[in-house]
């Protein structure tokens, strides 16, 4: 079962929509031997497991980064683990968080994306996938976006 955490600390606005809104940044840290040559796939299928719970309007305004990982780099329980498990952090907006539907939402951008990644980097990966949403300000948005590279 893939594991969901949620980290929310945010304002109490409503919202009607996401559209309009920032979206979320998806950062997929995974072993380096699941990404080579996988790249452009799994980007796509995210960027399709978004879409799916947000609609087709949001696919222009998907970002993904991935990041992988070499064995040894990674541990649980105090013991290396030969190979690291994909871990998905989501930023959201913290407005979204106020919708009534957040949590069907929330499950619902869990399993698109742990499938998007079993699909791609195997079904083998699904039951080891971690997913973990972080709020984000329209400030910490802008910051991000306007950060010299």
């Amino acid at each position: 079962m893939t594991r969901t955490i949620l980290r929310i600390s945010f304002e109490n606005k409503d919202i009607e929509t996401f559209e309009g809104y920032e979206l979320p940044h998806l950062t997929v840290h995974t072993h380096d031997d699941d990404l080579t040559g996988h790249e452009k796939a799994l980007i796509t299928a995210l960027t399709d497991a978004v879409v799916s719970v947000y609609g087709d309007w949001a696919r222009p305004h998907v970002g993904i980064r991935l990041i992988g990982l070499p064995a040894g780099c990674t541990g649980t329980g105090g013991e290396v683990d030969t190979v690291p498990a994909p871990a998905v952090d989501f930023g959201i907006r913290t407005d979204a968080l106020n919708r009534p539907d957040i949590t069907e939402i929330l499950k619902r951008l869990t399993q698109a994306v742990t499938d998007a990644i079993a699909a791609t980097l195997g079904e083998h990966r699904r039951e080891q996938t971690s997913v973990s949403f972080t709020p984000t300000t329209s400030a910490t948005t802008i910051a991000e976006a306007s950060h010299p590279a």
